[in-house]
C-alpha cells in the first residue's frame, strides 16, 4: 500500500525452525496484508522475528494503525470472522484463521494484542505466531 513503510527486524544469528516454508510464508503475507489494511498513510508496518528463551521463535507483525477493539480480540482468529469496521469492504475473513491453522499444524500458537501510548491510547496492533525451534543436532 502506498504511503506505508514496511520494515523488518531480524536477529543477528540464524534461528532454525522446522517448518513448511510455503505455509509460513503465506501466514506472514496474511499478517502483513492485514496490517497494511489498517495502517494509515504515513504509518509503519514492521515484521519482527526473534528467538525466545522458551525454545520458540516468535514472528510478530506490528502496525501503528487503529488497533483491535477489546471485544473483537478473542474472535479475530475465528474462520470467516471480520471486524465490524471491515464487513462492508472486500475480504473473506479467512486470513487470520489461516495463520492459526498454520501455527497449530506446526505445534505453535498465535497471539494478538494492542500496543498503547503512555497516555493509554492505542498505538496499533501486534499480531503473530510462535513456532518451536528445531532441535539442536
Amino acid at each position: 500500500r502506498r504511503g506505508v513503510a514496511l520494515n523488518e527486524e531480524l536477529p543477528s544469528r540464524a534461528v532454525l525452525v522446522r517448518h513448511d516454508p510455503t505455509l509460513v510464508g503465506q501466514a506472514i503475507a496474511n499478517l502483513v496484508a492485514n496490517a497494511l489494511k489498517f495502517t494509515p498513510r504515513g504509518g509503519t508496518v514492521t515484521v519482527v522475528m526473534q528467538p525466545l528463551a522458551t525454545g520458540a521463535a516468535r514472528i510478530v507483525v506490528r502496525d501503528d494503525g487503529v488497533g483491535i477493539s477489546p471485544e473483537e480480540l478473542p474472535r479475530i482468529f475465528d474462520r470467516f470472522y471480520r471486524s465490524i469496521s471491515m464487513r462492508s469492504k472486500p475480504g473473506s475473513g479467512l486470513g487470520l484463521s489461516i495463520v492459526k491453522s498454520m501455527a497449530d499444524l506446526h505445534g505453535g500458537s498465535v497471539f494478538a494484542n494492542n500496543e498503547h501510548h503512555p497516555d493509554g491510547s492505542v498505538d496499533g496492533a501486534r499480531i503473530g505466531f510462535e513456532l518451536p525451534l528445531a532441535a539442536s543436532e
